[in-house]
């Protein structure tokens, strides 16, 4: 049994050890609270961002090779399924991007891509839509892997949809190399609860989160705009004039008509190819 002398020497002693341990975490403490009010600091900011790109007055149509390298990066390892419809700039502000697929991504003007998270009031600058597009539903870290894999090991992160290669299931690697042996996985990305992986001649399949095939990818699909297929003999003479004349070696994948004109896919010296027309038949935009 200890003595109250000894009671008195040993209690200070344990006492003084827990202080110096909470001198030494509390730094530590503060730093999280410090990320996570940066964190919730950038989000806000971003938010406004976004809204101030969408309702500028300077905001002018330029073309995808005007984005800054960073974003052009972004959209080729997270959206390399789709393309880029449309590219309008703020000054001062950011890059609006519209994809084939019917998703809207931002950009600050150093190329910085950024979401809008914020809350959705009809009143407010959107009136009730949301500025990522109608296909939005969830935020962009509900929808990957819950990482944002560095694909090419430069030690940057490649976004949040970029899917490792060597990661990817046995069952898709599986059966990549059966059905596709001459092929190979050039990019990969998870998205929405599906697998995309690139193929070395422009292929896109869609497996689901198991790894079992779900399709081809369609680079013309949208996720609410109707677009009826055509086949090639269907095209208009306008456009079936302007493929015989600029792509007479082209291989005809698919295309669609809408309520503004026709898109075409084609394969052009194993690159890919989406035209958009306008409904007399004139050339709006050529995307890789």
């Amino acid at each position: 049994m200890l003595t109250n002398r000894a009671k008195h020497y040993l209690i200070p002693k344990n006492n003084n050890l827990m202080f110096k341990q909470m001198k030494m975490l509390l730094p530590l403490v503060l730093l999280v609270f410090a990320i996570m009010a940066c964190e919730k600091e950038e989000t806000a900011d971003d938010n406004t961002l976004v809204a101030e790109i969408v309702t500028a007055n300077s905001l002018v149509a330029t073309t995808p090779e005007n984005l800054p390298a960073t974003s052009q990066k972004y959209i080729t390892d997270n959206y390399f399924d789709t393309y880029i419809e449309t590219v309008e700039v703020a000054a001062d502000k950011g890059y609006r991007v519209v994809l084939g697929n019917g998703e809207n991504l931002f950009f600050t003007i150093r190329g910085r891509d950024i979401e809008f998270e914020g809350e959705l009031r009809l009143n407010g600058p959107f009136g009730g839509n949301h500025p990522q597009g109608p296909c939005r539903r969830l935020a962009r870290w509900m929808r990957g892997h819950g990482g944002q894999h560095d694909c090419d090991g430069d030690g940057v992160p490649d976004g949040p949809f970029a899917f490792d290669i060597a990661e990817l299931p046995a069952a898709i690697t599986a059966y990549v190399a059966a059905e596709y042996p001459d092929q190979t996985i050039r990019r990969a990305a998870f998205r929405d609860d599906r697998f995309l992986l690139l193929l070395n001649r422009n292929l896109v399949l869609a497996f689901d989160a198991e790894g079992n095939i779900l399709a081809e990818v369609n680079p013309l699909e949208h996720c609410t705009r109707r677009c009826n297929s055509l086949t090639r003999d269907e095209l208009s003479a306008e456009v079936a004039a302007h493929l015989a004349a600029n792509f007479p070696a082209s291989t005809f994948r698919a295309a669609c008509g809408t309520e503004r004109g026709t898109l075409v896919f084609l394969i052009n010296n194993d690159r890919r190819l989406v035209l958009g027309f306008n409904l007399a038949g004139e050339l709006v935009f050529q995307r890789p």
